[in-house]
């Protein structure tokens, strides 16, 4: 059984499309997968990443400005599956809450990308896997202003989160 295959990541999904920001901006911070570096004021750290109990990373950032949001989450494996079969079961779990999926999921450099819509709110969705780990990335709002924030975050392995440079725009 896999410890992110639950139905954590389109319940996340659907609640942080909806949750106000309420952290403080940070500009630089590290975590375990990925540093953040010089975001600038606009952005704020709802929730800043780290290991819980469950072996799970989250972290939550918000520019309310332009009304965009990032979701990166992180977890371990108990078996190994592969991309293609991580993003076959994510599908199928976003539809069942009701996330509509606008079009097949495709490459992007060494993750799979979605783009889905919930709550009329599009968004773009990467994931990953390095066998050990599956990492799950949503954009939400405006991709321009979202994809924007991947300028400031230098991730540790490139199978597991999108980076600026693999981006198609």
């Amino acid at each position: 059984m896999r410890t992110i295959s639950s139905l954590l990541a389109p319940l996340l999904l659907l609640f942080c499309l909806t949750l106000p920001s309420e952290g403080r901006a940070q500009s630089s911070f590290t975590c375990d997968y990925y540093d953040i570096i010089d975001m600038p004021d606009q952005w704020d750290v709802s929730m800043a990443p780290g290991l819980n109990a469950q072996k799970h990373s989250l972290g939550y950032y918000v520019n309310k400005d332009k009304n965009v949001s990032v979701l990166v989450q992180i977890g371990e494996t108990e078996k190994y599956t592969t991309l293609e079969e991580e993003t076959d079961s994510l599908v199928k779990r976003l539809e069942k809450k009701g996330v509509t999926i606008l079009s097949t999921p495709v490459r992007e450099g060494e993750l799979m990308r979605i783009e889905a819509t919930a709550t009329g709110s599009p968004t773009t969705i990467w994931v990953g896997t390095n066998g050990d780990l599956i990492g799950l990335t949503f954009a939400s709002g405006k991709k321009e202003d979202a994809f924007a924030f991947f300028n400031y975050m230098h991730n540790q392995d490139p199978l597991l989160l999108p980076q600026a440079a693999n981006i198609r725009r």
